[in-house]
């Protein structure tokens, strides 16, 4: 049997990295807008931010209507151009006083906001 030394990651955690695929914020699964990722999705060239690969059911990300392919385009307000934007971005990001996403799905813009208790 083969034992994995960090384990399994743990659904429902914030602020969580998930290496180099992407980040992990809100039980949602966020990547750079790679060609391929923008193939799949359907998002234009122009369009600039990060997208959303996956979401956990029941999670935060869910209940805020978060889903895969949307591009999030800004975080309060604040400008999402890179991975490392939406991370820097949503570690300072606060839940208990309200989270704003700009996002762009399928051809429209929408915005989506969360506000519940901190974890």
């Amino acid at each position: 049997m083969e034992s994995l030394a960090q384990g399994p990651p743990q659904p429902g955690r914030e602020d969580e990295s998930a290496g180099s695929e992407g980040v992990k914020w809100l039980g949602a699964t966020m990547a750079e807008a790679s060609d391929s990722l923008r193939g799949r999705f359907a998002i234009p060239d122009p369009e600039q931010g990060v997208v959303v690969v996956e979401v956990e059911n029941r999670s935060k990300a869910e209940e805020m209507g978060l889903r895969p392919g949307d591009l999030i385009r800004s975080l309060n307000q604040e400008p999402v151009k890179t991975l490392k934007d939406f991370e820097r971005l949503s570690k300072k990001a606060r839940t208990s006083k309200g989270v704003v996403l700009d996002i762009h799905r399928r051809g429209t813009n929408l915005y989506l906001s969360y506000m519940g208790p901190e974890e």
